[in-house]
């Protein structure tokens, strides 16, 4: 057998891409690891502990992508890796390496921060070496694998001890929590207290109108009059402002140039695009990550966009010269010329790193700036969502290289005894960078006032109001978070970093810590009973400023300037502390607890089957758990209804297509909300084979809140909420 070169991804989609663009050469294999192969067993904690270092139980999770890998390697010449280069593609490199011996000197790790033909090309066939490594990046293995531990430890020993308490004191039902989910909890948490507490009021403010030749315009208060409290004030004001003299005090005018908004980080990605178009994290990460890998345009798997995992707003000296000498020549109208010389910038901008910017990779742009590949032109090979977020990365892109827009600013401040009113306007002098980009830029001068024709007034003149009027107005109520805000927040603040931002919202929102309507996030009932306990008890979890220092502590792994196993052990004693404290340790009264009525029913009915069932199962709930859980995921239900060619699969948390290029899933907790809502009495998986199986399924005995009713029950889709159940009631005749 000929050996050949063997190219090891983690997409499947990237591997597509990457087969596109090396067709032409031969003896090339790609083998995609749909991610880490990988994990820590589950059911138990999976970590234990050997002197000073804490060791994880790390096992093989998919034994057909294993099974590939390893006959892939074994006839490979050359190995190639060339998972992502932040740390959890390093530590899908690590596994390669580790779990098939892989000697150094036998293998290559590449990190393609582009997938262009022409980059791919350049690396992996005319061997240039700037993205091509002997070995792997060791520190930035041990971060990942000290947060992997550390959130283990957290997620597995602070869920069961908060099971208990809140199940004991009969406050709620808990279905997990994690380290960073706790900590975002905490600003939303207390932002719904302060609305809570808000007491809302009016105030006014008085509007002076003048005369300047035929000019008129408007000089407003500075001072709000509270109601009800400065009333005495306002109406004394308003009166002196007719009676006394009126005094130009400044009458400025100066130019004010704007610049246009930073190149993309996969933060203000995010954000940005729940501002215009009310895309959730998730769905934004999913479709920029496809955007990456390669899509298909005329044919032919290409990569349109940079790596998307980015804080970082520099990007290359050679885009930017390409990019500067494209500028002139774009055309907004068909009608107009090219926009010309003045709207590109001869020097590139810099911009100032944050604290907290790892600054790994460029940030998120176009990898073609061609005209071939304007968005225009390529809009029938995008879906409307892979268009839309391409757009607006394509132009934030280009404006980010344009010359700052540039307007005439004009203050004038009038005072009248101690009152001061003033007004403020701004002329536009040179649209730059916003003739292409204004539309993209949320909220973007929203409150600013435009007049091409201000008044010019003289210093120490006196004016005389022709008017005097008033506006009132209710203050604002202190806002909750949108998706947007909530990004900038996490980001700003730290605890938002590229790799943990688009599963924060749909993880607290899966397990009902959160819910989003309209953009706007509020926390549940849930979630403000876990932040007054952790107030009361754990305060270390919620404070946004330790959970920053944690994401310190990895980067300094990194650089080798710290040990995990002293950081996991910090967190390990902190969670040990409160075992202690409520006398909890090892968590034995949990491990011990009896199987619940509805395990006892469904191992009995397994048991008819002829199965065997350990009988420490009838013993312990965790061991009825574990056993229920590792039966249904081993049963394949039907035939899919919606690609024709997988077969559903019951997992622990959903239901699955096994075709990888299906999307189908249904989440077992919206099955459990259904049976709830209409308080059925029928077995989870028993309701769940009937509505896979069956296009409709008629259910009987449907409680509502006035009648019981029978209902056609089936699956429906929804583009915000995936697969969910529905129903169409059936009238009795």
């Amino acid at each position: 057998m000929v050996k050949n070169n063997l190219l090891i991804l983690e997409s499947p989609n990237k591997a597509e891409t990457f087969q596109e663009y090396l067709k032409d050469y031969p003896n090339w294999k790609i083998i995609a690891t749909y991610g880490h192969f990988k994990n820590l067993e589950k059911n138990n904690i999976a970590i234990s502990k050997k002197g000073d270092s804490y060791i994880g139980n790390f096992i093989i999770e998919k034994k057909n992508v294993y099974d590939n890998l390893k006959k892939a390697i074994t006839n490979a010449q050359n190995i190639f890796i060339a998972t992502d280069g932040d740390r959890e593609g390093e530590a899908i490199a690590f596994d390669i390496i580790n779990e098939f011996k892989l000697e150094k000197g036998t293998y290559k790790r590449v990190i393609f921060n582009e997938i262009s033909r022409e980059k791919i090309i350049n690396v992996l066939i005319n061997n240039n070496s700037d993205s091509t490594f002997d070995d792997i990046d060791q520190q930035l293995v041990n971060a990942r694998y000290g947060r992997r531990l550390i959130d283990r430890i957290i997620g597995y020993k602070l869920s069961n001890l908060l099971k208990f308490i809140l199940k004991r004191d009969e406050k709620a039902e808990l279905k997990g929590i994690g380290r960073v989910s706790y900590a975002a909890l905490s600003p939303l948490v207390k932002r719904e207290k302060e609305i809570n507490k808000y007491e809302p009021f009016s105030y006014r403010r008085i509007v002076a109108t003048y005369i300047d030749g035929t000019k008129e315009f408007s000089c407003v208060s500075e001072k709000k009059y509270i109601e009800g409290e400065d009333d005495e004030y306002f109406f004394s004001d308003m009166t002196k402002l007719t009676t006394e003299k009126n005094i130009v005090t400044e009458c400025d005018t100066e130019y004010v140039d704007y610049q246009p908004p930073k190149p993309i980080t996969f933060s203000s990605l995010l954000a940005n695009i729940s501002y215009l178009y009310k895309f959730e994290t998730e769905k934004t990460a999913k479709i920029a990550q496809k955007l990456f890998e390669g899509v298909t345009i005329r044919g032919k798997k290409t990569g349109l966009i940079t790596y998307i995992r980015t804080d970082s707003y520099r990007i290359s000296e050679d885009f930017f010269i390409k990019t500067s000498q494209m500028i002139p020549y774009i055309i907004i109208n068909r009608n107009d010329g090219p926009i010309g010389y003045d709207y590109a910038r001869e020097e590139q901008r810099t911009f100032k790193k944050s604290k907290n910017t790892q600054d790994a990779h460029e940030a998120i742009r176009p990898i073609y700036i061609e005209e071939e590949y304007a968005p225009h032109n390529i809009r029938k090979f995008l879906t409307k969502e892979e268009y839309l977020v391409y757009d607006y990365i394509y132009k934030i892109t280009i404006a980010s290289c344009m010359s700052n827009s540039l307007y005439i600013s004009t203050k004038i401040t009038v005072i009248c005894d101690d009152i001061k009113l003033r007004y403020e306007t701004k002329q536009q002098v040179f649209d730059g960078w916003e003739i292409l980009a204004k539309n993209y830029v949320p909220f973007f001068k929203k409150w600013e006032k435009f007049d091409n024709n201000p008044p010019d007034l003289l210093i120490n003149s006196e004016i005389t109001p022709r008017e005097i009027t008033y506006w009132s107005r209710r203050a604002k109520t202190p806002e909750r978070y949108s998706i947007g805000t909530f990004i900038e927040m996490l980001t700003s603040k730290g605890i938002g970093r590229p790799s943990t931002l688009p599963s924060i919202l749909p993880e607290m929102t899966k397990k009902n810590y959160i819910s989003i309507e309209k953009g706007i996030v509020r926390p549940t009932k849930t979630a403000e009973i876990l932040y007054n306990w952790a107030e009361e008890n754990a305060s270390w979890i919620i404070d946004l400023n330790h959970a920053k220092m944690f994401e310190d502590s990895l980067e300094k792994i990194e650089k080798n300037e710290a040990d995990k196993n002293e950081i996991i052990q910090e967190y390990d004693t902190l969670i040990d502390d409160l075992y202690k404290k409520f006398n909890f340790t090892n968590h034995e009264e949990y491990k011990n607890a009896p199987p619940t009525n509805e395990q006892i029913a469904l191992l009995n009915k397994i048991k008819l089957e002829n199965v065997e069932i350990p009988k420490e199962a009838f013993e312990k709930r965790i061991k009825a758990k574990s056993f229920l859980e590792k039966y249904y995921a081993s049963k394949t239900i039907c035939k899919c209804r919606i690609c024709k060619k997988g077969e559903i699969i019951n997992y622990d948390k959903f239901y699955k297509c096994s075709n990888k290029e299906c999307d189908f899933i249904l989440w077992k907790n919206k099955i459990n909300k259904f049976l709830n809502n209409f308080s059925l009495e029928i077995n989870e998986n028993m309701f769940a084979e009937k509505i896979l199986k069956n296009k409709t399924t008629l259910i009987e005995g449907l409680k509502g809140k006035n009648a019981i009713f029978n209902a056609n029950v089936f699956l429906e889709y929804s583009q915000k909420y995936g697969y969910e159940i529905g129903l169409k009631i059936v009238r009795s005749k």
